[in-house]
């Protein structure tokens, strides 16, 4: 009994230090990733390489796990001791040279990335089989029965820690420190097994479980698996996306996407009690079927849900809700198929009673199709087919590979559920279908208007490369005008014609950069996505490089060639399709100015460009006195805010604070002061000029306005960071720009604790006097300058209704519309009388029908709209214009989502 107890628990142990060997090993695959990527950015050749190499690495570990039988504490203490071989080789490689000679070349960068690879991701896959074939040999078992429990534990511990890792360590300690931590966990127990089971060590080991019959997978199951392996992949893709549409691409999907692989190995093996292979093949297809189908309900009621949370901060945050609400409905994605995917292997395995060197023909075969599944889904799937048709494919390959492992006469006898998994694949042609796949790019709670959603109200485009989307959404608004919209990974981010009109912010974005750069030679931009504001920029320039990651992107140019001034064909303009940090290595001419107009820093890929490693690769391609632009928003948490900010001031010595719209800033940095030029001398081109005059958050126009705009050069001077920096290594935005925990505070206290720089100009170098004060902030919409002006600007009922009289205007009493000229200047004035004396019922009258027009005149102004719907709430008979005006200013801008739905 002693002798058996003492069995029973060195096998406990084994299958503990399996756990831990499945909690250390799979975290490689994140942690490498990101720290390559850190290096050579995040192109789609640098992540096939990553990937697909890991994948195959593990499969061809899998493969010859067999001939290290003896050695598999070698082969954990090789795993950690490779990973700080590969984190030292990255932090010599980003001090030297050689780095830009790597980055320059696609080729040497991909073979660099796989060798970093390979080598760890084969020490990896021999983990399994050979914690299969020890726990087999202590049991004196087949391989197949000891496989489903190492499996299962492995994969468990990978699940836990995955989440450890990303939500926890990560944060901490960076992705050096926590690489090294695994690392050492990994050598750790390497000498655990080689002090703990030595009779493991024995040449003998392995031998006794070995089949006496079969050694070899049959052709047919390692082409059936082959081919299963593949539609796992597959949908693995199709799933990492659909969650980046349903809570925005940002960097925990990846993480998310494998915890949901890695649950459903555990899941599966024990679920392989209820299940045959059949039946777990068609529950996959059928549940992937149904999931889709219901995808829109499904992200709406999550939408609805993190909305209801959104009002329980400190248990939403102090419960890490967010990560489980997130899970919760993946799960209801992809949870069963993950299970069903993940039964295969134990079902098979267990009836085959395999040997080692069939667990490692098994787990090759998956591991290749899952290899293969990477490379195809971004060379073909992707590329060619749309979502249904992406969907369909992993279907009819779960079929074809479920016909090959069973032979017909056994597939055809399953005459049940082969019709019910096609009427739920044809299901699919509905469910996807554009006027349904249309609903990710708007806010959740608008909606077009039946009467204008009849055929050819609305033209949804997509251009799909890699594994990235893009796509334009062509419809027509609540006054049935047009409206075109760019999308990316299923939401909007770029809009490009809002009531027939070319964004004004996109237009400014592009006009700043001449004003402010010393001369208008060379400029470069990162990030296109509608072209606007590139194509703006190559107006102003001698020469302008346009660099762009997304190759979706790219090819939808032509598309907004209206809007973006003909970028694709500017003598004066070259796009690139580049990786921003790559593209930098690669500078041979230095830049009078670059702009970065690239998404917010929570999204995975585009935080790496606002970092201090990032941003001193900028510097080393600007010229002395060479500026360097970046957007912050105000929406931004202050610690995102000050990481960001801090960072900039690590590296350049001066800084611009510009107003650019409604929520957003635009940062000028340098090493040499920054005298911004009046807009006066640029001379801009008619196309240019007359966006600029409908300009969000501006109700007076003109060049003196628009050189209000410039709020301070002394910007880092008035803003202490707290020590706050953001790194490659621990990329601070990343964590806590979406934590609700943190306030959205600090550029709003600065613009009231500094707000006497409105009453001085910059362009000029001359303070302003009281009235060209009382002027400039009547410019202003945005809740937060005119609440900054208020503290300066102090004026009284007779000199606002003086100064509407001298622009022509018979005061109060007159009901005749404005004339356009001047028509923001009376508004604004109307506006800011009515503060000063809110109960004149006949001051309100004439403001409602000045704000009217004015919404009329500047449709696409969503503050305008928005404030027209405050003006009229609960006054009855204004009921139905408060209606319209809420809805457009849902259309028009996803801030105002909050209003009640519209019906």
């Amino acid at each position: 009994m002693e002798k058996l107890n003492a069995t029973v628990s060195k096998n406990g142990v084994l299958v503990f230090l399996a756990v831990l060997s499945g909690a250390f090993g799979i975290n490689y695959e994140i942690l490498y990733y990101r720290l390559i990527t850190s290096r050579f950015g995040d192109m789609l050749h640098v992540h096939a390489a990553i990937l697909a190499t890991f994948l195959f690495g593990i499969a061809f570990g899998a493969l010859v796990a067999e001939r290290f039988r003896k050695h598999l504490w070698l082969m954990e203490f090789l795993v950690g001791a490779s990973a700080v071989g590969v984190t030292w080789f990255l932090n010599l490689l980003e001090q030297s040279t050689v780095l830009q000679t790597i980055g320059q070349s696609r080729s040497l960068t991909v073979g660099v990335c796989m060798v970093l690879v390979v080598f760890p991701a084969i020490l990896v896959g021999l983990s399994i089989p050979l914690f299969t074939n020890y726990l087999a040999s202590l049991q004196a078992d087949s391989c197949g029965s000891s496989f489903r429990f190492i499996y299962a534990f492995y994969n468990l511990g990978a699940f836990i820690s995955i989440f450890t890792v990303e939500y926890i360590l990560v944060c901490s300690l960076g992705h050096r420190t926590t690489l090294y931590v695994i690392a050492g966990g990994n050598m750790m127990l390497g000498f655990l097994l080689y002090f703990g089971f030595p009779e493991l060590r024995a040449a003998t080991i392995g031998i006794n479980n070995q089949s006496s019959v079969a050694k070899h997978l049959p052709r047919r199951i390692t082409l059936g698996l082959i081919l299963l392996g593949l539609a796992s992949s597959l949908f693995q893709m199709i799933f990492s996306r659909t969650a980046m549409e349903m809570f925005s691409p940002g960097r925990e999907i990846f993480t998310l996407t494998l915890g949901f692989v890695l649950l459903g190995f555990p899941l599966g093996s024990w679920a392989r009690r209820w299940l045959d292979l059949p039946r777990a093949v068609n529950l996959a297809a059928i549940a992937i079927g149904i999931s889709f189908w219901f995808f829109q309900d499904i992200r709406d009621l999550y939408l609805g849900t993190m909305s209801a949370l959104s009002g329980e901060i400190s248990l939403f945050s102090l419960l890490g809700m967010r990560v489980i609400v997130k899970m919760a409905f993946l799960g209801l994605l992809g949870l069963i198929p993950f299970t069903c995917f993940g039964s295969i292997l134990p079902i098979l395995l267990t009836k085959l009673q395999a040997s080692s060197h069939q667990v490692g023909r098994a787990m090759f075969a998956c591991g290749i199709g899952n290899s293969l599944g990477y490379l195809v889904f971004i060379l073909l799937v992707n590329r060619f087919l749309k979502e249904v048709g992406q969907v369909l494919t992993v279907i009819a390959l779960l079929q074809i590979g479920l016909l090959i492992l069973l032979g017909w006469p056994t597939y055809r006898k399953l005459n049940l559920m082969i019709p019910i998994t096609a009427v739920t694949t044809l299901s699919l042609l509905w469910s996807l279908a554009p006027g349904i796949y249309f609903r990710h790019h708007f806010p959740p709670n608008y909606r077009l208007d039946p009467t204008l959603s009849a055929p050819g109200s609305l033209h949804v485009q997509t251009v799909r490369r890699g594994s990235d989307n893009a796509g334009i959404v062509r419809f027509v608004n609540f006054d049935r005008e047009k409206e075109k919209k760019l999308f990316y990974l299923g939401f909007t981010s770029i809009t490009a014609i809002q009531g027939g009109r070319v964004s004004a912010t996109e237009v400014l974005s592009g006009v700043l950069p001449a004003v402010v750069a010393s001369k208008r030679s060379r400029a470069c931009v990162f990030g296109i996505g509608t072209g606007i504001t590139a194509g703006t920029t190559a107006c102003l320039f001698d020469h302008t490089d346009a660099v762009e990651i997304n190759e979706g992107v790219i090819n939808l140019l032509p598309e907004f060639a209206d809007a973006n001034f003909d970028l694709v064909h500017n003598p004066h303009a070259r796009v690139i399709h580049d990786d921003a940090r790559t593209f930098l290595l690669k500078v041979a001419q230095p830049y009078d100015v670059i702009l970065n107009s690239v998404s917010v820093p929570n999204m995975e890929s585009a935080s790496k460009i606002y970092t201090t490693e990032f941003f001193q690769r900028v510097k080393n391609a600007l010229e002395p006195k060479g500026v360097y632009m970046t957007w912050v928003g105000l929406s931004m948490n202050d610690t995102a805010l000050l990481a960001v900010i801090g960072s900039l001031k690590q590296v350049f010595r001066y800084c611009l604070a510009t107003y650019l719209a409604p929520g957003y800033f635009m940062l000028s940095c340098s090493d040499a002061p920054i005298h911004p030029q009046s807009v006066a001398t640029l001379t801009l081109p008619p196309h240019i000029a007359q966006p600029l005059a409908q300009i969000p958050g501006l109700t007076c126009q003109g060049t003196r306005l628009l050189d209000s705009l410039h709020l301070t050069n002394n910007f880092f001077g008035m803003i202490d960071t707290h020590g706050y920096i953001n790194t490659d290594d621990l990329p601070i935005t990343e964590f806590v720009s979406s934590d609700p925990k943190i306030p959205t505070s600090i550029l709003s206290s600065w613009l009231s604790v500094y707000s006497d720089f409105l009453k001085f100009n910059i362009v000029t170098g001359k303070p302003l006097s009281p009235s060209e004060v009382i002027e400039r902030c009547a410019c202003f919409q945005t809740y937060d300058l005119t609440s900054a002006c208020s503290k300066v600007a102090q004026p009284t009922m007779e000199s606002l209704n003086r100064k509407l009289i001298e622009l022509g205007s018979d005061g109060l009493t007159s009901g005749s519309p404005f004339e356009d000229k001047n028509l923001f200047e009376r508004v604004n004035l109307l506006r800011a009388m009515y503060q000063l004396s809110p109960r004149d019922a006949a001051l309100k009258n004439r403001l409602l029908a000045a704000y009217g027009h004015l919404a009329t005149v500047y449709p696409e102004n969503s503050q305008t709209q928005y404030e027209n719907a405050i003006l009229r709430r609960g006054i009855p008979e204004l009921a139905q214009q408060e209606k319209q005006f809420r809805y457009r200013a849902i259309v028009l801008d996803a801030r105002y989502r909050n209003f009640v739905t519209v019906r």
